[in-house]
């Protein structure tokens, strides 16, 4: 009995070496692609298409013609990017058509960004972004933007402190924020978005701007405004200050702010730095629903166009009081451009009133929501203070 024991762990034991021996020579060859094989996709833009539904254009990157830093070789030389387009009746048929014109396989592991055309987004963006959630290799972080005009040609144009064009959806992320002209959207919280009953989505808005042709140069490109969509369709734009309004009152306001001081009609501008903000659904004892958005922030007193004497406490309290009420007006703007115009929640409204009434938003609020959310009543809150050294002067408290 010891010795049929002792085959028998024997045998085990040889059996779990050869399981290991195949796994080990399977693992990371089976299906291994040479990236010679690859079409390197850095961006795709999606829009209608000429002559089918839908129309593809990806921007491949030639490795060839990047130096070792990733930068081009010299000036002169071709560049590191190759624009391309294809169509189909279906966006998973013009991606597969892609390959009618390049002869190799289109990789969408390193793929930074999406752009929407216009006209796309007015019909609806989600069959196109279905095709990118299912594929395995494309991030669901990846930027997304909204071009005015066929987004194919955002990929055209090029930005000249960029040696790289593909770089320009991770640039414009960095950079943005400091100016608080539109909002940073991703892949994924777009999809989330427009399919949540209790928030809309929105895009940030890049513009192609045109040089002379008699120059000969190459276009350049703008990212500002921000679109506002219903589900997965486009439904308007908000500008620069409403986008500001837009960001406030989601916790994302940054960069600087600029006003008048009424005493002395100079300009200031606020470099803002901590900013918090709280959207509260509320029922009163009458049963009528309103909200209440507070709004805190701290900034510092970045410049100024005349000489008024910032250190004097009559001037700062008026600054401040400025600061608070240039911050509502924003808000305002915003409000009455997606609520009375785009009748759009992109504030999310509808989670406030999930959040704090999960019941009734189910069973009334839900089903109703596109007739009661344009006739809320919103009360504005905001806090303002101004830095300056080591000094913090108590704020206004500005309400409707």
């Amino acid at each position: 009995m010891i010795l049929i024991n002792r085959y028998a762990r024997i045998a085990k034991t040889g059996f779990i070496v050869i399981l290991i021996i195949c796994i080990t020579s399977l693992v990371g060859c089976w299906d291994l692609e040479n990236i010679e094989d690859l079409a390197l996709v850095a961006n795709i833009a999606f829009d209608v298409g000429e002559f089918k539904e839908y129309k593809i254009t990806v921007q491949i990157l030639l490795p060839e013609a990047l130096g070792g830093n990733g930068t081009t070789q010299a000036a002169g030389e071709k560049s590191p990017m190759f624009v391309i387009s294809a169509e189909g009746q279906t966006p998973f048929e013009a991606n597969r058509k892609l390959r009618e014109y390049v002869p190799r396989r289109p990789f969408y592991g390193k793929t930074m960004s999406v752009i929407i055309g216009e006209e796309l987004a007015r019909q609806g963006v989600l069959p196109v972004l279905n095709i990118l959630e299912t594929d395995h290799e494309f991030r669901r972080s990846k930027k997304i933007f909204l071009a005015i005009g066929p987004g194919g040609k955002i990929l055209e144009g090029r930005i000249r402190v960029l040696a790289n064009p593909g770089d320009m959806p991770k640039g414009f992320a960095l950079v943005l924020p400091g100016i608080s002209t539109t909002v940073i959207q991703t892949v994924g919280d777009f999809i989330t978005q427009a399919a949540s009953s209790t928030m809309e989505p929105v895009m940030p808005v890049v513009k192609l701007i045109e040089d002379d042709p008699e120059i000969g140069e190459n276009p350049g490109l703008r990212v500002a405004r921000t679109g506002a969509f219903k589900g997965d369709k486009l439904v308007g734009f908000l500008d620069e200050k409403e986008s500001r309004g837009l960001l406030w009152v989601l916790g994302k306001a940054d960069g600087i702010l600029n006003f008048q001081i009424p005493e002395t009609f100079e300009s200031v501008t606020i470099e803002l730095g901590r900013s918090s903000s709280s959207v509260n659904a509320v029922i009163d004892d009458e049963g009528k629903l309103f909200v209440d958005i507070n709004i805190r922030t701290e900034g510092n007193l970045a410049d100024q166009t005349g000489y008024a004497n910032l250190n004097d406490p009559q001037i700062r309290r008026s600054i401040e009081r400025r600061y608070a009420e240039t911050i509502r007006q924003e808000i305002k703007s915003a409000l009455n451009k997606a609520q009375k115009d785009l009748k759009t929640d992109v504030f999310g409204f509808g989670g406030a009133f999930f959040r704090a009434y999960p019941r009734l938003w189910k069973d009334s609020l839900e089903p109703m929501w596109d007739d009661i959310y344009p006739y809320i009543p919103v009360n504005i809150y905001v806090e303002a203070h101004v830095r300056s050294t080591n000094l913090t002067m108590e704020a206004p408290v500005i309400g409707r």
